[in-house]
């Protein structure tokens, strides 16, 4: 879409400054995924453009550089690709593959036409991709396993499966001929000494106070009690050529976020390493988590660096947190050294060849305001000797000079950001390592992402009071509620996923929390900071209310239960799982729980504990102490200890040993349980001038038709820039223009050659923000008023209104090729936009960016 070609004259240029301005706020309600961002920031091979990923609002955002005087970058594009797109990578200099993380995909981009010309299916929760001798290495997280494409025939060409926990940061060596991958919950060795091994918990500091329940033990695996092994798998090792797995690294870390190679071929990975063993909530208040680099010279041992040494002290003074790097989540090469970007501490660091920090540079620097940032890629144009960070929490694109460290611009990575600004603030607070007592931890040390670490912690407090919870024992006929009391000794407790949380109370393990506000001690008590102020407290509790789940892989795309699974049936599963009402009565569809406390004693555990959701099970799967290696160290139950699906208690069920293969059915169907987010949703399938009407449409179409989710169409049509939604009422497509909605036939005999369409399967009630009304005003896109374009010529200037998020300029010399002006419009006291003086023309127009 543009508005006003008009003619000009050639002007000299001359440096226009331009504030930092926020894009314009949507305050409709946004469910979203929290996207794990991996290599969000790109750089084009000719230096051309800048790109970066706007995850919430599932696009590929396009940016000139700017210029050595021009320096703010100018958003030129925004090309809509999958569902939360957390990597992009510049193939050529026209063409980007995007990694999807909730659609499952790689959006193949072609950066003049500006839309996804094909689109490539993967395994669950793709992350990172690397290219190599015609081939593109795609990390699959969830499914642990590398899937390798042909560059040039888009063709799935081989699948490398891993041992490891969740593959994500990949990284090729300097000569090309070894791929690395880093895991990120790899653990650390720790796992758990079931409650009736374990020796009992000391006595209370209160005298008063009973004995504590008896609960499991955190333990390092080479604890003599313990008789298997915890896979340490950090970084795999594979072979370009032949594909293998050639070996794996350990000890870097527990958490591996990134991986890069310096200049002399050392592997560096970026990591957090979780101090779990350490027992108790005082004990562990500030110091929970340590920030780390590791440096890995070829054939030789790595070498540990603890970013801050302060991070043993729960308090420190002002001087030193300044000094904090905390969750380093992003590398680039630096020389021998290395870039790395703090994304809990909202600084870059320049190390060494040893991993020494040679300086800091503060994205909250004077003059850029106290919004977190929260870096999460740098990416570096080397002909400007500039930086380009990507910034998740605050959604913008800092440029930086490499060389003096000087903050030169910083830019809202869309026209209209999606996210409600009380959601945007609490999450800032919720990731924000700054808070702490030393500055190194935050709520996201343990929950990355709003996701979890994959570990136990034991936040017992010897000194605490006891509590009262209730219990409802519904699964025998009792209704309550019975008052019960509950240990502050609670013993150890898997790190839960924050992913759904809306509508969960009570929460926590125990049903301890009746609202999310009531966490607002974590502050004091395991970040030695201080609480929140509570309005401050309720906009993390609307941040984390706004975060849904993804969809369960294990379910068919049309959100129906398979008929195999795991050596079992889940649709037999399901009967018999309501079949036998024990199981049915405290997990009840559709979240698999009631959110009750049952009588605890009836279930065998020591204190009470709420009947666990069913939805995050299939992600649990591998905690194995009955064989010799178990692949994790923590099991699916709340202190860890459960193995043996589908047996959540330990009491036998004699209807398992009555019906024949009932075990595995029923574990089937728990492992298929549902999200709450339909296998629909971030569904896409791409449409090009001559292809067969793909069976995808029909589905995603009889989907959006049953309420599981809406379904947009993307691209371009007839060379312009498209957007449709689907109308489930009468089959058809409702455009963006605001005319009649088109028939699925008349939308595809618009495309022209070099045209392509995108069908995507979003969230319900999330359709018209993604397609045909994205500034949620209820006027279609392309039926808005369009900013009128003015030529001044005393003085010579371009003029427009402001407050029209999502328009460029662009100049021509013959009406054909539009170039966007190097720096962005400057708001002027008329509620203007201006450029002043324009660039050589001698035909200018304005055109939207998406």
């Amino acid at each position: 879409m543009e508005s006003g070609v008009f003619p000009g004259r050639a002007c000299p240029r001359r440096l226009i400054r331009f504030p930092f301005i926020l894009p314009l706020l949507i305050a409709a309600a946004h469910a979203h995924f929290e996207a794990r961002h991996l290599h969000p920031v790109d750089i084009t091979p000719d230096g051309e453009r800048v790109l970066a990923v706007n995850a919430p609002g599932g696009f590929l955002s396009v940016f000139t550089p700017g210029t050595e005087a021009l320096p703010t970058p100018v958003l030129i594009a925004e090309i809509p690709v999958g569902l939360e797109p957390v990597t992009v990578r510049a193939r050529t200099a026209n063409e980007a593959w995007v990694v999807n993380e909730v659609s499952d995909s790689i959006s193949v981009v072609d950066l003049a036409r500006r839309t996804v010309v094909r689109t490539l299916a993967v395994p669950d929760e793709p992350a990172d991709v690397v290219f190599h001798s015609g081939r593109a290495f795609v990390s699959c997280g969830r499914a642990n396993r590398i899937a390798v494409f042909d560059t040039a025939t888009f063709e799935d060409v081989a699948s490398i499966p891993l041992e490891g926990n969740f593959v994500r940061a990949l990284a090729l060596s300097p000569d090309g001929t070894k791929l690395r991958a880093a895991f990120l919950l790899s653990g650390n060795n720790t796992t758990v000494l079931h409650f009736r091994s374990a020796p009992a918990q000391p006595a209370p500091a209160d005298p008063a106070l009973p004995a504590p329940p008896r609960t499991a033990l955190i333990v390092a695996d080479t604890d003599p009690r313990i008789s298997y092994d915890v896979l340490d798998h950090d970084v795999a090792e594979i072979d370009t050529a032949t594909l293998r797995v050639t070996g794996y690294r350990s000890g870097l870390g527990t958490n591996l976020f990134a991986l890069a190679h310096s200049s002399d071929g050392a592997l560096w990975a970026a990591a957090s390493e979780a101090r779990n063993l350490i027992r108790f909530e005082p004990a562990l208040n500030g110091i929970f988590a340590e920030s780390r680099v590791a440096r890995v010279p070829s054939a030789a041992a790595a070498a540990i660096v603890d970013l801050n040494p302060q991070s043993a002290s729960p308090v420190v003074g002002e001087s030193m947190k300044d000094l904090a790097l905390a969750q380093p989540m992003a590398l680039l090469p630096s020389g021998d050294g290395m870039w790395l970007a703090a994304f809990g501490s909202d600084r870059l660091a320049e190390l060494d060849a040893s991993g020494r920090v040679l300086r800091r540079i503060d994205l909250r620097s004077a003059g850029s305001g106290s919004l977190v940032r929260g870096p999460r890629g740098i990416a570096r144009h080397a002909g400007l000797g500039r930086l380009f960070v990507l910034n998740k929490l605050s959604e913008t694109l800092t440029a930086i000079d490499e060389d003096s460290g000087v903050l030169r611009a910083e830019v809202p990575l869309a026209a209209i950001d999606p996210l409600p600004s009380d959601e945007k603030l609490g999450r800032g607070f919720f990731f924000d390592a700054r808070r702490s007592g030393n500055g190194t931890v935050a709520c996201g040390s343990c929950h990355f992402d709003a996701d979890n670490d994959g570990l136990a912690w034991d936040l017992g407090d010897p000194g605490g009071e006891m509590i009262t919870l209730i219990e409802r024992h519904l699964a025998f006929g009792e209704t309550g509620p019975v008052p019960v009391p509950a240990h502050p000794m609670k013993g150890p407790m898997v790190t839960q996923s924050l992913r759904g949380i809306g509508g969960a109370a009570p929460f926590h393990w125990r049903g301890d929390k009746e609202r999310i506000q009531d966490f607002n001690p974590t502050f004091e008590k395991l970040q030695a900071d201080s609480e929140l102020a509570a309005a401050d407290m309720d906009k993390v509790a609307a941040y984390l209310e706004s975060l849904a789940n993804h969809p369960n892989p294990n379910r068919h795309p049309d959100d129906s239960l398979k008929t195999s699974l795991a050596g079992g049936n889940p649709v037999n599963g399901r009967v018999l799982f309501h079949r036998f009402e024990t199981c049915s009565k405290c997990h009840p569809e559709p979240r698999g729980t009631n959110q009750n406390l049952d009588d605890h004693q009836v279930v065998l555990t020591t204190q009470p504990v709420k009947n666990s959701t069913l939805e995050h099970v299939y992600r649990k799967v591998g905690f194995t102490p009955d064989q010799a290696v178990s692949a994790l160290g923590f099991g699916f139950t709340h202190d860890g200890s459960g193995h043996d699906l589908p047996r959540g208690h330990e009491y036998d069920l004699d209807n398992f040993h009555r019906t024949p293969g009932a075990e595995a059915d029923v574990m089937a169907y728990i492992l298929s349980a549902g999200t709450g987010t339909a296998p629909a949703v971030g569904r896409s399938v791409t449409i090009r001038r001559g292809d067969a009407d793909p069976a995808e449409r029909v589905l995603l179409e009889s989907q959006a038709a049953a309420g599981k989710c809406d379904l947009v169409m993307r691209g371009t049509r007839g060379g312009e820039a498209a957007a449709f939604l689907y109308q489930p009422a009468g089959g058809d497509w409702r455009p963006a223009d605001g005319g009649p909605a088109l028939p699925i036939a008349e939308v595809f005999a618009g495309l022209s050659s070099g045209d392509a369409l995108t069908l995507l399967g979003v969230p319900v009630g999330r359709g018209e923000r993604l397609s045909i009304d994205r500034d949620a005003d209820g006027v279609p896109d392309d039926a808005e008023v369009r900013p009128r374009l003015d030529l001044g010529l005393s003085p010579m200037r371009l003029r427009w209104p402001d407050g029209i998020p999502g328009w460029v300029a662009e100049h021509s010399a013959d009406l054909r090729d539009w170039q966007p002006f190097p720096a962005p419009a400057a708001p002027d006291a008329s509620g203007h936009l201006v450029i002043e003086p324009p660039p050589p023309g001698p035909f200018f127009r304005l055109r939207r960016t998406w």
